[in-house]
C-alpha cells in the first residue's frame, strides 16, 4: 500500500469541511465534468494554473468553463471560515518569479509568524509553499459574518512581519479566497508548487 502524499492529505482536509471549488486558470478550455482527480490531471496536462477554495462552499461549484470571472464562488457562497490563511510573497512585479534567496526569506518570515502565534496559543499551522511564496494555514470555525474581525489582525501582522523584500499579504482574508493546489505546477511564476504538513518546509 502506498502512502498518501502530503498534497492529497491537504485536499482531503479541505474536502472534510464540505464542498470545494477547483478553479483552473486558462480562460479558454472546458473543465472536465468528471471527478476532481480527473479534472486536476486534465488541468495539469493542459498547462493550467490550478487553485481551490480554502473554505467550504455552500453549494457545489457549477463552472461549465474555465473562466475565472464567471460562475465562481463568491464570499456570499461560503458556509463558514475553516481556514485562516497567511501569505508571504517577495516584493516583485506581478508574474515575476522569485529567486531562491527571496523564497528562503519568505519561508523565514512565515516561520517567525508561526513561532509568534504559537506563543499566543494558536497552536501549530500547516505550512505551504506556492512555488513563489510561503503560506500558513490555521484550522478554525468562524462564522462568515464575523470575518471582519480579522481586518485588524492582518494589519497588525503586516506591520510586524513585512520587510523591505517580503510582503505579508493583507488581502487574503476574504471568505472565498483561493490558493494554489499544492503539488501542481506553478506556471505563473515558473516554479513547481509543493506542500508540507510539519514544522518545516520541503527543499
Amino acid at each position: 500500500m502506498t502512502t498518501k502524499t502530503q498534497e492529497s492529505r491537504h485536499l482531503e482536509r479541505l474536502l472534510s469541511f464540505g464542498n470545494v471549488e477547483l478553479r483552473c486558470i486558462d480562460k479558454i478550455g472546458p473543465l472536465v465534468k468528471n471527478s476532481m482527480r480527473k479534472s486536476i490531471m486534465f488541468a495539469e496536462r493542459s498547462g493550467m494554473d490550478t487553485y481551490t477554495t480554502i473554505n467550504p462552499t455552500a453549494k457545489q461549484a457549477t463552472n461549465g468553463k474555465i473562466q475565472p470571472f464567471k460562475k465562481t464562488t463568491k464570499d456570499r457562497d461560503i458556509e463558514f471560515i475553516s481556514t485562516i490563511f497567511f501569505d508571504f510573497d517577495p516584493e516583485n512585479e506581478t508574474g515575476s518569479p522569485a529567486d531562491d534567496h527571496q523564497i528562503n526569506l519568505a519561508k523565514c518570515q512565515s516561520e517567525k509568524l508561526a513561532e509568534f502565534l504559537r506563543d499566543e496559543k494558536w497552536g501549530d499551522p500547516l505550512f505551504g509553499f506556492s512555488g513563489n511564496g510561503a503560506h500558513l494555514m490555521y484550522t478554525t470555525n468562524l462564522e462568515v459574518e464575523n470575518v471582519s474581525c480579522l481586518t485588524g489582525l492582518y494589519k497588525a501582522l503586516e506591520k510586524r512581519f513585512s520587510t523591505d523584500e517580503i510582503i505579508f499579504d493583507v488581502v487574503v482574508r476574504n471568505p472565498a479566497r483561493i490558493a494554489r493546489l499544492y503539488g501542481t505546477t506553478n506556471r505563473k511564476g515558473g516554479r513547481r508548487a509543493s506542500c508540507v504538513f510539519s514544522d518545516g518546509f520541503t527543499p
